[in-house]
């Protein structure tokens, strides 16, 4: 990331607090892609180990504080080992069909599934309330851990 340099009489806060310069999310959106900066605001996480107390998944160790945790909610990072390759890949699918769920209810969609469940053939499923699409049952699928719909 580029950042600017202070001039000189001026009074740089930021840099004082945090120890360096944020980086520019304007220059950031004009060399990467919106989903790259979607995800970027999406990924802080809870981490008293930074002077700002937040970490982010995509950016490690960034300067910037989570800007939108008052509408997002706070996040945790919790990591997990599993016994075996299967089981991880289990959960990956999981964490996959409760992340298109979240994004669902996140346009205001009400959730019949507050996670994905087993469905058949080794898919996972969740269901979208009729009342939030017009009086359609909508239900996520995935199989073999390819995201549909």
């Amino acid at each position: 990331m580029i950042a600017p340099r202070p001039l000189p009489g001026r009074l740089y806060l930021v840099p004082n607090l945090l120890g360096v310069v944020p980086p520019d999310l304007s220059l950031a959106g004009r060399s990467r892609s919106p989903d790259w900066l979607y995800t970027y605001l999406r990924s802080f996480y809870r981490d008293p180990a930074t002077k700002s107390g937040w970490n982010n998944l995509l950016f490690p160790n960034v300067a910037m504080p989570h800007v939108l945790w008052s509408v997002q909610g706070i996040n945790t990072l919790v990591e997990t080992e599993y016994e075996d390759r299967e089981k991880a890949e289990a959960a990956a699918i999981a964490a996959k069909g409760l992340a298109k769920l979240e994004r669902a209810a996140d346009g205001g969609a009400q959730l019949l599934d507050a996670v994905s469940r087993p469905g058949a053939h080794g898919t996972r499923i969740g269901f979208v309330h009729p009342k939030s699409v017009c009086g359609v049952l909508t239900e996520f699928v995935e199989a073999d851990g390819q995201p549909g719909t």
